[in-house]
């Protein structure tokens, strides 16, 4: 579900912290279960610190691989957010992804991607604290600025599109029945 966060494009936008944890037992409820997108199946639940955990499950070089991770929401308030960082080798990456989110009325999770060349340019004009890297093919921008400082920024509307409303990743909940009933 979230490794394709850091590969999309080559380009990438990380935070050194995650955004603050602002939500509830009803919003994290929206999104334990099962979930579809593309041809992987994920599975996301909670553990009673409110952390998000998702495992993807595939089929790669002739075995199951699995894809763990964590996320935190964060509802602002006018944008929602997760924070998100990927068990890889059974270490911890560097920073967090983050991406806005929204549930659709038919139940379906949407995910956009930071704007790689907008946060870019946010940094270099030290709207927000941190670095970037530019290259022929991609951009990697880290922020490091503090986490209460991001989520307001992203949260403001006058700052314009900062994620790519275009191509949202989209998740469809499974809805598996018990064979009890």
């Amino acid at each position: 579900m979230f490794l394709i966060l850091g590969v999309g494009g080559c380009s990438s936008v990380t935070i050194k912290e995650p955004l603050p944890m602002i939500s509830d037992a009803a919003e994290n409820a929206r999104f334990q279960g099962e979930w579809v997108s593309g041809d992987q199946i994920f599975y996301i639940g909670f553990g009673s610190n409110g952390i998000g955990q998702f495992v993807g499950v595939d089929w790669e070089n002739d075995q199951f691989q699995l894809e763990k991770g964590e996320f935190i929401v964060s509802k602002g308030s006018e944008n929602s957010f997760l924070s998100v960082r990927v068990l890889e080798k059974g270490k911890w990456q560097e920073g967090y992804f983050f991406v806005q989110y929204h549930f659709t009325r038919e139940g379906d999770l949407l995910l956009w991607r930071p704007e790689a060349n907008t946060f870019a340019d946010v940094v270099e004009k030290g709207k927000l604290k941190g670095t970037t890297d530019k290259g022929k093919s991609y951009v990697s921008v880290v922020i490091t600025s503090p986490p209460e400082k991001i989520l307001a920024f992203v949260n403001d509307p006058l700052n314009g599109a900062l994620f790519d409303f275009k191509e949202p990743m989209v998740f469809k909940r499974l809805i598996l029945k018990n064979s009890g009933q």
